[in-house]
């Protein structure tokens, strides 16, 4: 049986409103984080189904079956991370520091996010040469600091 699992600029996943829960849930049971990049409107009971877009948003929409394509909230390491550079700025949050480590260069530090699940930021000093992986968090202030490099990830 064929089943249609795109829908323009986008792709089924498997993630789908479960009326019982009152919330999307992800197929393996958990429910998506806080921070996940949602666009439009929460879902409901006619907004039941879960694509992801090009630019990598998770819309909620209509249908009438499951259609997934990519399934799951999977914790593998990461293959690809996708994010961007900021230098020079320290970010004050209220952060949820996942880890603290030693490392030798800003690129072991991104790699070292995009294979952390939980990670967002990774931050980069090169007075110490430490790494530290940041959680889901809110900018507070952002502080001018030559010696600090972050690897934001943009997708996850």
């Amino acid at each position: 049986m064929f089943y249609r699992v795109t829908d323009h600029d986008s792709v089924y996943i498997g993630m789908q409103y479960q009326p019982e829960e009152g919330a999307l849930v992800w197929d393996d049971g958990t429910r998506p984080r806080p921070d996940t990049p949602f666009y439009g409107r929460p879902a409901d009971s006619s907004y039941r189904y879960a694509r992801l877009t090009l630019d990598g948003r998770i819309m909620v929409g209509e249908g009438s079956e499951q259609k997934s394509a990519l399934c799951g909230n999977h914790k593998n390491a990461a293959s690809e991370s996708w994010g961007r550079t900021v230098q020079g700025e320290l970010m004050i949050t209220n952060i949820k520091v996942l880890d603290q480590r030693k490392l030798f260069s800003y690129p072991e530090c991104a790699l070292l996010c995009g294979m952390t699940l939980d990670c967002r930021v990774a931050e980069f000093n090169f007075d110490f040469l430490t790494c530290t992986l940041v959680g889901e968090n809110k900018v507070i202030m952002i502080v001018p600091n030559p010696n600090i490099i972050n690897y934001i990830r943009q997708m996850f």
